[in-house]
């Protein structure tokens, strides 16, 4: 008997080594979504259901592994219930064990030889499997792998947080609604309406979000296209509720205006020229404004998103322009020997953030000094007359900012034209300087404000 002990400890050990620190989180996932399933409503009777649904998942054979945890443990497969043949048979095995205990102990000393053997092959299989199905797995992610994609009217459901951060709320569906989208407010986010068109308080990620199946049901943003005439011949066509008539959804691998090239230099589509002509600026097209003010100067450009990366911006000379992403709004910094330029269209409305202080250490930390203070003179400027335009007028400031004209980032542009100008700037590759609004050219001209910048905040001096 002392070979079986030797032989229970060290298997026992090797099976918490190679398991169980692998898998605990996703099998916590699989009990909890398989409990979730059994439960009440109330869902405070899980703990009669633990046994049960813990023995359909020993017993139960793995996609990836091809083997049940139970084979992996033991060498051999479960019997069940259904494999025994009659309740007799395991009867006479009991009196067999009694009349020959000898001879039973050896059967089980052999048993636990070839199990030794054994179980590391079932294993070596286990893990090539593993190996095979990682790898098929991968393949299919990366083919239907693309961002996700969402209209206003279509329906979604939304990821339950408060599974993640509620006491006791693992048993909780994962999502809730059926809600709407409302608006598409950009960078991802959208905000949301219940069904009956109540809007919901807070917006939400895409990544919290994934669409309804489609069940017929017709969106109040989304008219259902008009029945075309029956014809003796054909049956009527049929009609999609969930997909618009004048737009096709971009999930659907049809060609789109964010598809079509504008700017191939740039990275640009149709999509993003429309945007440029109405809408709120996005990363790339400020990135590409970036790009050509870097090129101007002839320093490395450096894209937006890095303000939201851990390792954020490299640091950059004096003579760096750059436009910066501040809380859905951009403003535009620029190095000189002494000090850090800062514009904003809100000015003086809208203060320097933490946010956007850290960029600023971040790009300019040779003008900190032993106090750990950077010093950031605020020019005045033109002011947005609305809540979109920030871009644009980020894209004005830079321009004659690299140009050597900060006296001129205070003189009124003209609003009417610059969105069309930007767009003929980004068609040549090519920053000039922005239309002006003559007869507002000679105003009342206000001062610099210089501020102190550190890690707890702003500090005007």
């Amino acid at each position: 008997m002392g070979l079986l002990t030797e032989f229970r400890q060290s298997f026992v050990q090797s099976y918490y080594s190679y398991v169980v620190h692998c898998t605990s989180e996703r099998f916590n996932q699989t009990l909890v979504t398989t409990l979730s399933k059994v439960i009440n409503d109330q869902g405070n009777d899980w703990d009669v259901h633990l046994d049960s649904v813990a023995f359909a998942y020993r017993t139960k054979q793995q996609s990836s592994t091809k083997k049940s945890p139970f084979e992996l443990l033991y060498g051999v497969g479960p019997r069940l219930p259904p494999d025994l043949q009659n309740a007799e048979d395991g009867k006479a095995e009991v009196e067999d064990e009694d009349e020959d205990e000898e001879a039973f102990v050896n059967a089980v000393v052999a048993r636990a030889e070839a199990v030794t053997k054994f179980i590391p092959a079932v294993r070596s299989e286990a893990l090539e499997n593993i190996e095979k199905a990682q790898g098929k797995q991968k393949r299919q992610y990366d083919l239907k792998r693309r961002p996700p994609c969402f209209d206003v009217g279509d329906r979604v459901y939304r990821y339950n947080r408060r599974r993640d951060t509620r006491k006791g709320g693992k048993l909780n569906n994962r999502y809730t609604g059926p809600f709407v989208i409302a608006e598409v407010l950009g960078k991802g986010v959208f905000r949301l309406e219940t069904t009956s068109g109540s809007p919901v308080k807070t917006t939400a990620n895409s990544r919290d979000l994934k669409l309804v199946p489609s069940d017929g049901y017709a969106s109040p943003t989304k008219s259902p296209p008009t029945s075309p005439t029956k014809s003796p011949t054909k049956s009527p066509e049929r009609i999609d509720l969930t997909v618009s008539p004048k737009r096709k959804r971009c999930r659907r691998r049809l060609v789109s205006d964010s598809n079509v090239m504008w700017v191939a230099d740039f990275n640009l589509t149709r999509e993003d020229r429309e945007v440029v002509r109405r809408g709120q600026l996005n990363d790339k097209i400020i990135d590409a404004v970036n790009k050509i003010l870097s090129a101007k100067i002839a320093t490395e450009p450096q894209t937006t998103l890095l303000s939201q990366s851990a390792s954020g911006f490299a640091p950059c000379s004096d003579e760096t322009v750059q436009i910066l992403h501040g809380n859905s709004h951009w403003i535009t910094v620029a190095g000189t020997r002494d000090t850090v330029l800062y514009v904003d269209s809100l000015r003086p409305h809208q203060p320097i953030t933490r946010y956007v202080a850290r960029q600023i250490r971040q790009l300019f930390p040779q003008h900190i000094d032993e106090n750990g203070k950077l010093i950031v003179s605020i020019i005045p400027s033109t002011p947005q007359t609305n809540a979109v335009d920030c871009g644009v007028f980020a894209a004005a400031y830079a321009t004659e900012l690299v140009a050597g004209n900060v006296e001129d980032v205070q003189a009124p542009f003209d609003i009417s034209a610059m969105r069309g100008h930007l767009e003929h700037c980004l068609d040549a590759g090519e920053l000039t300087s922005f239309p002006r609004d003559e007869r507002r050219r000679h105003g009342r001209r206000r001062k610099v404000i210089t501020v102190a910048v550190d890690e707890d905040g702003v500090e005007v001096l």
